[in-house]
């Protein structure tokens, strides 16, 4: 058996969505039609509200963006690339016709948590010290929703995990590509 070469693995991993570009998302959010009593953001298992990140990312605002998603879904960033949208929010997106294609809420999601993740300005502060404590077992997506939660309210946060990495099955249960 051979080896693949680097551009072989390359392209047998490369990403089957890609983080859009500043003109990609903003082209695909202009197409948003911000419905009220959005059935996107009822199809959605944390009721992010969608057409608010959207219309965020149509005006510039990717940290306003991020923010809501972040307020309903401190995972937010992880979802947006494993969710199935196709089956929720973008199956119940009002775009969705024989004609037109809906609009692609994942990765637009991706792309307002992303960037500003990597922007490393904090979303969200921490809430004023309350001076309670809380310790939460296991950092694995309920774990890190908790804290994330529990530190917007003032409590001092303490996440015990026994694997070397944080994140539990988002770490350890999905491939990286």
């Amino acid at each position: 058996m051979s080896k693949l070469t680097n551009e072989q693995i390359e392209q047998n991993f490369a990403e089957l969505h890609p983080l859009m570009s500043a003109a990609e998302a903003l082209a695909e959010a202009s197409r948003c039609l911000y419905c009220f009593d959005a059935p996107c953001t009822h199809a959605c298992p944390t009721h992010i509200d969608v057409p608010s990140f959207i219309k965020k990312i149509a005006s510039g605002n990717l940290k306003g963006s991020a923010r809501v998603i972040f307020d309903a879904n401190p995972i937010g960033s992880t979802c947006a690339r494993v969710c199935p949208v196709e089956a929720l929010c973008e199956g119940a997106c009002v775009e969705k016709t024989l004609v037109q294609k809906p609009i692609e809420i994942g990765r637009l999601q991706r792309y307002a948590t992303e960037k500003t993740l990597t922007e490393g300005e904090p979303v969200f502060a921490p809430g004023q010290a309350n001076g309670l404590s809380v310790g939460i077992v296991g950092s694995g997506p309920a774990g890190l929703s908790c804290a994330a939660y529990l530190a917007r309210l003032g409590y001092a946060v303490t996440v015990y995990e026994r694997r070397a990495e944080p994140g539990g099955l988002d770490t350890y249960g999905m491939a990286e590509y």
